[in-house]
């Protein structure tokens, strides 16, 4: 069980880099704000715990769940931070 937890929460930080480093691209020449970083990793570890948690039938399916559990950007759920 703490091997899928940890596997969900960690595709869920992936996931969150992912979406930070498209939306950080070279071109953009403003900064990555600290408050956005934290938020969005914060969640999507969350949600990434929690869907490695659902999943719970091996380390790698854990992972898939929690990389793609937080799918959906959290500026879309909370507006601009």
């Amino acid at each position: 069980m703490l091997l899928s937890l940890l596997s969900g929460l960690l595709g869920g930080i992936l996931r969150g880099l992912v979406g930070i480093g498209k939306l950080y691209r070279p071109q953009r020449t403003e900064a990555i704000r600290a408050s956005y970083l934290i938020v969005t990793l914060g969640i999507s570890a969350l949600v990434g715990l929690a869907a490695g948690a659902l999943v719970n039938t091996d380390w790698r399916i854990s992972f898939l769940a929690g990389y793609a559990g937080t799918d959906l950007p959290p500026h879309q759920i909370f507006g601009r931070i």
